[in-house]
């Protein structure tokens, strides 16, 4: 049986209690890098989703403008000039990449861009066009409120876990203290029974 001097008879509950607080130290510096890990890695993701929005937008937008500019030349009667202009280039891609057009509407359009439509299909060109840059908008409307509420969900995470950070970081410091305080404790409970 080991025997047990006043010494640590009476620094033990010190020394369990300082152990603990260390223990939950261990815990606290855990908690701190994971939320740091988290900001950290969840702003990583924000950036690559910012990135992919903005270069969507930025076509999305182009698009519109160019069924726009389409729409607006076929009224004012200048359809060929606009098929001489970079909105036809950029209509003509998007026509390529579009899957809102049933396949006639598709080869009508086709046909006025590669100036195969004569002028009394105008109006129907004009009405497919005029469709086609709403569901476009609307397409690009929904793609901006989903970013609007990605962008809300990430400031909300972020609040979040620097609450959790500042709060594993003042316990941290505090137990940080308390641990010095409670080593100073058992020296002097050591000297005082010497």
């Amino acid at each position: 049986i080991p025997r047990v001097t006043g010494v640590q008879t009476c620094a033990l509950p010190i020394l369990e209690m300082k152990a603990q607080i260390e223990e939950e130290l261990k815990g606290h510096k855990t908690d701190r890098e994971e939320a740091t890990s988290t900001v950290g890695t969840a702003t990583e993701q924000r950036d690559k989703d910012k990135k992919a929005f903005d270069a969507y937008a930025a076509e999305a937008k182009a698009n519109v403008a160019s069924v726009t500019k389409a729409v607006e030349a076929l009224r004012k009667g200048l359809g060929d000039s606009f098929l001489q202009s970079g909105a036809a280039v950029t209509l003509k891609r998007v026509l390529l990449n579009t899957n809102s057009l049933s396949s006639f509407d598709q080869e009508e359009v086709e046909d006025f861009l590669q100036g195969k439509a004569s002028s009394s299909g105008t109006g129907e060109i004009v009405g497919i066009l005029e469709q086609m840059g709403e569901e476009m908008a609307a397409d690009l409307k929904e793609a901006e409120e989903s970013e609007a509420a990605s962008l809300a969900d990430f400031n909300g995470l972020v609040a979040a876990k620097n609450k959790e950070i500042q709060a594993a970081t003042t316990a941290i410091e505090d137990k940080t203290a308390r641990v010095g305080t409670l080593a100073v404790d058992i020296v002097n409970a050591k000297n005082d029974l010497s």
